[in-house]
């Protein structure tokens, strides 16, 4: 009689078991829903001019974060010296394009301290060599 009850249990397990399975090759094969991915369009090219330099250097941090999440220095540092053009820019990432930066902090550090301005007194000065004084031709 024992036998018989542990036999019938055993086969009630074993139809549990089966069915078990059955449910997670099911949801196995269940459709799985993609990966939301977010999408950043390319911030274009600088061309060294101080007043497009803040708007161009926001817009490549963000595609930086976004797309290169899993990316080197050495990969990130060329992708912004990549996007660096014009006489004074595309000559300072020229010369710079060979040094590999270790952290990302000093790539950042170097490139804000050369292409921001400095201070007020910079910029007037710089404004003051453009103006001129009678009629221009």
């Amino acid at each position: 009689m024992d036998l018989q009850l542990l036999l019938q249990q055993l086969t009630q397990r074993q139809i549990v078991l089966q069915n078990y399975i059955i449910a997670l090759v099911n949801a196995q094969a269940a459709p799985v829903a993609l990966a939301y991915k977010k999408v950043v369009t390319n911030p274009g090219t600088y061309n060294g001019s101080p007043a497009k330099f803040h708007k161009w250097w926001s817009k490549i941090k963000i595609w930086i974060q976004v797309s290169m999440q899993w990316a080197t220095n050495a990969e990130v540092a060329a992708a912004i010296y990549s996007q660096l053009t014009g006489p004074k820019a595309g000559c300072w990432a020229q010369v710079h394009l060979n040094h590999c930066m270790v952290v990302a902090h000093d790539l950042t550090t170097e490139i804000e301290g050369f292409f921001l301005p400095r201070n007020n007194r910079e910029w007037a000065h710089a404004q003051l060599l453009w103006l001129r004084q009678g009629p221009q031709q």
